[in-house]
């Protein structure tokens, strides 16, 4: 370990210590729920001295430059209220984000201890969210919290609970970096893996979400960071402890996020410790070796990490996975909710294949239309990446032809070059990431599998090596490379306007709140919550703006009927 991190980059600390910023702001306020203390205003305070006792131990043990630390942890620090500001700006209006991530994060911040209480019990206990008539969704007290523990940390301290959603901007800029200071030794050219680190992270479903409560293009960023440092353990010939200590972040993470997240995490893990298997010809004194960190990483993520969501389902439930198994079919009703209705019983690879060479949509009632690759409508593009979570065909109004470009390109380089190791790694990561459509239901639903971008990354990755390290095919694959390049980034078009127009209506969000704000010195405030058991989310936005005299309601009265009309924060109201 002494050598490993003597002569880094800045670019690989600051992206190492963003993760584990990350990562500290989750474990830390966790393991304080150990001992029945809830987050607070001063959590993210008490982070943040961590933080600096753990770089003061690091530089000592493992001799970093001092002055790269410092500057490092400048970054960090800069990159975070930066985050956390442009969070801050843009409000969230998306379902799921005002439905239950900003629900459970805000219940989080007001004083919920999931370790020794339901979600259920902590509403009757603290009394300002308006159940269901029957009882809250059961995924409330027993989905993974990782997201919910970052944002309600990050809202208890700034007091406005859209900052909390800063975890997928920091974990895109951590991913970023990362992806750079590896390929950089490959291509060795600065801006050609500037680029190429951009677009392996930012695509229409990262960046559609950057700016919300969802939590898929997080986990896709953590994906990002297992692969790479599991790719670095293949290659290096000796104990390499800070990769590890990256997977175990990474995993613990990804797997606290999101259920899925278990079985992304065992296909790589597994696929990629058979691999270092074959490649390194591994012994049996060195398998055991791994098997025993990966034991470590699965005490960090299921036993200290996971206490708040897998220590309880287990205890409460005697399952781990309580509430997407075993439990009345939820699974199967919220992949209903998200697939179309057209696929019917066709198998999984089928449902993604029709999926991903569809005309994108953001129905699940409309059938799908089959398109041909690199064609679309502005029609297509209004129903493509402007949406958190398009339905059919979510990867990118381009991404099928690029997909299938790439794909055959790939099998083509993988056989031509079967012998090096480089193109051995890519040919098993494809592997992995293209068996996930037989094993994992509802990848048709592109958020759910974002990872499928590691095929034309891999394609690109190729071509680009080819450019700078094969003499006699530069100019073709140069060619080549900034082709897939533009394509890529036309791919991300509709999104970005999509971002840009999500600012402007943020302001006017922000503007209705002020407005109910002073009208509620002299009038009370009536609010109904949107959809089937209320957007309660936006409720804490409510109680951050400050309006003094208002009521929650589950019904408008029948005057107010006749006039009401959706607002642009999100929620119907109106005054007395």
């Amino acid at each position: 370990m002494k050598s490993q991190l003597k002569n880094v980059e800045i670019t690989r600390l600051v992206g190492i210590m963003l993760l584990w910023t990350i990562f500290n702001i989750v474990i830390v306020p966790t393991i304080c729920m150990f001992f029945g203390l809830s987050i607070n205003r001063f959590s993210l305070v008490i982070v943040f001295i961590c933080e600096v006792i753990e770089a003061i131990i690091a530089q000592k043990n493992m001799h970093l430059d001092l002055k790269k630390l410092i500057i490092s942890g400048a970054w960090v620090l800069f990159i975070f209220t930066v985050s956390v500001s442009l969070s801050t700006c843009v409000f969230d209006m998306s379902w799921d984000g005002n439905s239950y991530h900003k629900t459970c994060t805000g219940l989080l911040k007001y004083g919920w201890n999931p370790i020794y209480e339901t979600f259920e019990e902590a509403n009757n206990r603290l009394g300002f969210l308006i159940g269901k008539a029957d009882k809250w969704p059961i995924f409330y007290t027993h989905y993974p919290k990782a997201t919910w523990i970052f944002g309600a940390v990050v809202y208890a301290f700034t007091g406005n609970i859209e900052s909390g959603k800063c975890y997928t901007m920091l974990a895109m800029i951590a991913a970023v970096l990362l992806v750079y200071d590896f390929v950089k030794k490959y291509l060795n050219k600065s801006f050609l893996s500037l680029i190429f680190a951009v677009l392996s992270v930012c695509n229409p479903i990262t960046l559609a979400q950057a700016q919300s409560y969802y939590n898929d293009a997080f986990m896709y960023c953590m994906i990002i960071v297992v692969v790479l440092n599991l790719v670095k353990i293949i290659e290096s010939k000796s104990s390499n402890n800070i990769s590890w200590i990256m997977v175990g972040v990474s995993v613990a993470l990804m797997i606290n996020s999101k259920f899925s997240g278990v079985i992304f995490a065992a296909i790589y893990c597994c696929g990629f410790l058979a691999a270092d298997i074959f490649i390194n010809h591994l012994d049996l004194r060195k398998i055991v070796g791994i098997l025993e960190k990966y034991i470590c990483v699965g005490i960090l993520t299921f036993g200290i990490v996971g206490s708040t969501t897998y220590w309880h389902n287990t205890f409460v439930h005697r399952n781990p996975f309580y509430s997407i198994t075993g439990t009345d079919g939820i699974s199967d009703g919220v992949l209903h909710t998200n697939v179309t209705q057209w696929f019917g019983s066709l198998p999984h690879p089928l449902q993604t294949l029709f999926s991903l060479f569809s005309k994108c949509q953001n129905t699940i009632e409309v059938e799908p239309v089959l398109k041909v690759p690199f064609t679309f409508s502005l029609a297509e593009i209004s129903q493509s990446a402007s949406f958190v979570d398009t339905r059919v065909a979510g990867w990118g109004i381009m991404f099928s032809g690029i997909f299938l470009v790439s794909l055959l390109y790939l099998v083509f380089m993988v056989y031509k070059n079967r012998n090096n190791r480089i193109y051995i790694i890519i040919g098993i990561l494809s592997l992995l990431t293209l068996i996930q459509i037989v094993v994992v239901p509802g990848l048709s639903a592109a958020r759910y599998y974002l990872h499928l971008y590691f095929i034309p990354m891999g394609a690109l990755f190729s071509w680009m090596f080819q450019y700078v390290n094969m003499q006699g095919v530069r100019k073709r694959d140069r060619i080549i490379s900034f082709i897939v390049i533009g394509l890529l980034v036309i791919n991300c078009a509709g999104t970005l306007y999509a971002d840009v127009w999500r600012y402007k209506k943020s302001s006017q969000a922000y503007s209705e709140l002020s407005n109910m704000e002073k009208m509620s010195d002299s009038r009370k405030v009536k609010i109904c919550l949107q959809a089937p058991g209320g957007f309660h989310g936006y409720i804490f936005n409510v109680l951050d703006t400050g309006i003094k005299d208002y009521e929650i309601v589950n019904e408008p009265d029948s005057e107010a009927k006749l006039i009401l009309a959706e607002s642009t924060c999100g929620l119907y109201y109106w005054y007395e």
